[in-house]
């Protein structure tokens, strides 16, 4: 079990409810991989629950191998599989691609690049608002954004086409944090982390690296708190 001991929690819940039901258990946090192998040894039970998120595992389809390990699974009218919605409420944000019209400005994206940014909505003057003001307060922050196309390390697909990056900046678009991976025939998959030792608030940049497009997107952001690491929401 985890140091935490939730699995043992969980099962002492299910047998609350089901005493006379007999109980498996087979660790899963290690890997995706590690979980899909514990779907296959769990195959004989009737009902399997989890509470497991995997950050890289596709947000758009449910062609991931964990995808498809549940759904082979609950194939059967006798099978259910039941597991975490996740605990960060509305935590997350989810819109296609809107390119503004020109370079967004920052101290680190040079003049004549093709980068364009997401544009949120319109500032009071008319403007493009392409900036997503956050408010932190003390604690470990990941964020996790996904775009709507194939995985490359999940389906053996040819990978994304969109290079998508993600950015916390200042008022004037200068870099706090950053992830500018090339995902062009990867994931389509960018992930920051970082640490906030007060409160304040800062701004969301989400740019295409390689120009315009209309690509749907989502991100999800957890902040961690407790000293175990367990995530309890964010923003």
């Amino acid at each position: 079990f985890k140091s935490s001991d939730e699995g043992r929690a969980m099962m002492q819940i299910i047998h609350d409810v089901a005493p006379g039901a007999e109980l498996k258990f087979h660790t899963a946090t290690a890997s995706p991989r590690q979980f899909e192998v514990g779907f296959k040894a769990l195959a004989d039970c009737d009902i399997i629950v989890d509470d497991i998120t995997f950050i890289t595992e596709p947000f758009f389809s449910t062609t991931g191998r964990i995808a498809q390990e549940i759904k082979s699974f609950v194939g059967s009218p006798v099978k259910f599989h039941f597991t975490s919605a996740g605990n960060v409420a509305n935590k997350a944000y989810q819109k296609r691609f809107s390119t503004s019209s020109n370079l967004p400005v920052t101290n680190f994206i040079p003049n004549g690049d093709p980068t364009r940014a997401h544009v949120f909505g319109s500032n009071e003057n008319g403007s493009e608002d392409y900036l997503q003001e956050i408010s932190v307060v003390p604690g470990t922050y990941l964020i996790a954004l996904q775009w709507k196309e194939g995985l490359a390390s999940q389906i053996n697909s040819l990978g994304a086409t969109d290079d998508l990056d993600i950015y916390v900046v200042d008022d004037l678009g200068r870099l706090l944090v950053g992830s500018n991976r090339v995902n062009i025939a990867g994931d389509p998959t960018e992930i920051i982390v970082f640490r906030s030792t007060g409160t304040g608030t800062a701004n969301l940049l989400i740019t295409s690296a390689n120009g315009p497009t209309d690509v749907p997107f989502r991100y999800i952001a957890f902040r961690t708190t407790a000293g175990d690491g367990t995530p309890d929401g964010l923003i």
